[in-house]
C-alpha cells in the first residue's frame, strides 16, 4: 500500500512543478515581488507555498511526463501565462514611473541623474509616484487580489490548457498601448503649463537680453512645476485606481480563456 502511495506520488510530482513554474513567473514578473530589496528566498517560498496549496486543492489524474516535447511545451506555456499575468501590472507601474520621469524632465530635477547617475535609476518624482502607487495598491489588497485570481485561474485555465495565441497577445499589446497613451494625457496639463512659461521667458528674453533669463527660470519652472504636480496628485491617484480596476479586468480575461 505505502508502494502504490509513492507511485501515485511520484506521478503528480510533474505536476506540481507546472504549477510552480506559473506560480513562479508571476510572482517574479510582479512588480513589487521583483524589486531586488525583497530577498529571492521569500520569493521562492512563497511560490513553493503556494503551489503546494494548489496542488492539494486542484489534483489532476492525468500523468504528465516533463521529460518529453508535451511536458516542455505545457512547462513553456505556464511560464508564458505566469510571466504574462505578471507583465499586466508591471506596465500599469511603470505608466506612473514615467508620469514622475515626464515631470521631473520639464522642471529640472531629472538634472540630478543626468549630473550623477549613480545617485539612482529613477528621479525623485519617478520614486514618489512609485511609492504612492504601491502604497496605494497594498492599502486596496490589490495583491491579494492579484494572487486569488491566479490560484483560482488554475480552475478555469488548468494545466493542460492553453491560452497564449495571437488574440490574447494582441489584447495585452493593446492594454499597453492605451496605458501609455494615458501616460501622456495625465502629464499634459503640467507639461502644457510649463510650455507656456517656457515662451513666456523666451520673449522676455527677446525683448530684455540683459536679463539672466536662465537664473530665474528654472526657480520658478521648478516651484511652479512641483505645485501642480502637488495639486494634480489626487487626480493622478484616482487614474491609478481605474488603471488598477482596469488592469484586473484584463487579468481575469486573460487568465479566464475569454476575449
Amino acid at each position: 500500500m505505502n508502494t502504490l502511495k509513492l507511485i501515485q506520488l511520484y506521478n503528480h510530482v510533474p505536476y506540481f512543478f507546472l504549477i510552480f513554474f506559473r506560480i513562479s513567473s508571476f510572482i517574479g514578473a510582479f512588480p513589487m515581488f521583483s524589486m531586488t530589496t525583497v530577498p529571492k528566498r521569500i520569493l521562492i517560498f512563497l511560490s513553493l507555498l503556494l503551489s503546494f496549496f494548489v496542488w492539494s486543492v486542484y489534483p489532476l489524474d492525468e500523468i504528465i511526463n516533463l521529460f518529453s516535447f508535451e511536458g516542455f511545451e505545457l512547462a513553456l506555456n505556464q511560464v508564458m501565462i505566469g510571466l504574462t499575468s505578471g507583465f499586466i501590472f508591471t506596465i500599469i507601474f511603470n505608466l506612473f514611473i514615467y508620469v514622475g520621469e515626464i515631470i521631473a524632465m520639464q522642471t529640472g530635477l531629472g538634472f540630478a541623474s543626468l549630473i550623477d547617475p549613480k545617485i539612482s535609476q529613477l528621479n525623485l518624482l519617478g520614486q514618489y509616484y512609485w511609492l504612492a502607487t504601491t502604497s496605494f495598491f497594498l492599502v486596496q489588497n490589490g495583491h491579494l487580489k492579484a494572487i486569488a485570481m491566479l490560484v483560482q485561474s488554475f480552475e478555469v485555465l488548468p494545466i493542460t490548457a492553453s491560452v497564449l495565441n495571437l488574440v490574447k497577445i494582441k489584447f495585452i499589446i493593446e492594454f499597453g498601448s492605451i496605458l501609455f497613451s494615458g501616460t501622456l494625457l495625465i502629464a499634459l496639463p503640467l507639461v502644457i503649463s510649463l510650455l507656456a512659461v517656457n515662451i513666456i521667458f523666451s520673449v522676455m528674453s527677446r525683448a530684455v537680453p540683459q536679463l539672466n533669463i536662465l537664473s530665474i527660470t528654472l526657480p520658478i519652472i521648478l516651484i511652479l512645476g512641483l505645485g501642480i504636480a502637488y495639486i494634480s496628485f489626487q487626480t493622478i491617484m484616482g487614474n491609478a485606481e481605474e488603471f488598477f480596476e482596469h488592469g484586473f479586468r484584463v487579468l481575469k480575461t486573460f487568465l479566464g480563456g475569454t476575449s
